[in-house]
């Protein structure tokens, strides 16, 4: 009975922790705006980007998306009184010669350094947050979890990993560290 009490706290203490209610509600938007996002993003061929945050009453609300270029996006600076949770962008359209169902290099770079997480939308639907406490990339959703570009195409040969450092990010784009 003790060595099955004792398994059990050990493999408990070893599970993901489980998301906090602020967390959800923060996925839960990021995934509803980059949905509402996607058709415009992919028609357009352009990122577009903006914030999740709390505003000064405390309520959890995303700024008006951006558009950016076909790849990348600057997000202009949030209202004063806001506390900012997360960043959040579109990949665009599917295009072949890029490896848009992954965050980038600088996606990553730019949370980390910013010190938020970010919501990343791809061409195929997926879904991925950047954590930057833990500084990883984590699928959270495969393809079609949001709107998908009708012209995407999986290549079996180059599917992404369920998660990447930035270090694995750099491998992943054969880019030295």
């Amino acid at each position: 009975m003790i060595r099955r009490l004792s398994l059990c706290l050990l493999l408990s203490a070893c599970a993901a922790p489980a998301l906090q209610p602020q967390q959800v509600a923060e996925q839960a938007l990021a995934q509803a705006t980059l949905d509402g996002l996607q058709a415009r993003s992919i028609a357009e061929q352009r990122e577009y980007c903006g914030y999740i945050g709390y505003d000064a009453t405390g309520a959890l609300r995303v700024t008006t998306a951006v558009a950016g270029s076909l790849d990348g996006c600057v997000i202009p600076d949030p209202p004063k009184n806001w506390i900012v949770a997360a960043s959040y962008h579109t990949h665009g359209s599917y295009d072949y010669e890029y490896d848009s169902e992954v965050p980038s290099i600088d996606d990553m770079i730019g949370d980390l350094e910013e010190g938020v997480d970010g919501y990343i939308s791809t061409p195929g639907g997926r879904l991925w947050m950047i954590d930057f406490r833990q500084e990883r990339a984590q699928m959270l959703c495969d393809v079609g979890c949001v709107t998908a570009d009708p012209n995407f195409r999986r290549d079996p040969e180059y599917l992404p990993a369920q998660s990447y450092t930035l270090f694995e990010l750099y491998a992943r784009f054969d880019e030295p560290y």
